[in-house]
């Protein structure tokens, strides 16, 4: 299972571009924010984001990933079963 941290962080960098701005949004040093996301990845078993000196981008499998992060983030804010259930039949086995 995949830790929502993890996931929240994720999408807060593919929206904002860069890991130091999502480290001040949640109070943790850059490396900290890049250890996350590295685990993400490791977690996957693939790279998530093309990194350069002005941010990050995310790759095909990081776009992918975006939407289903999004809809298991919203999954707690839902409080039906019903919400789960349609939400994890929609996501494909592999990214």
């Amino acid at each position: 299972m995949l830790d929502l941290k993890l996931l929240a962080t994720f999408v807060r960098a593919a929206h904002s571009g860069t890991l130091s701005a999502v480290a001040v949004q949640v109070g943790r040093t850059q490396s900290a924010v890049t250890m996350q996301v590295q685990r993400l990845e490791e977690a996957l078993g693939q790279s998530l984001f093309h990194r350069s000196g002005s941010g990050v981008r995310l790759t095909g499998s990081g776009e992918r990933f975006l939407a289903y992060a999004e809809r298991i983030l919203k999954t707690r804010r839902c409080p039906t079963k019903a919400c789960t259930v349609r939400l994890f039949s929609a996501v494909p086995r592999t990214i």
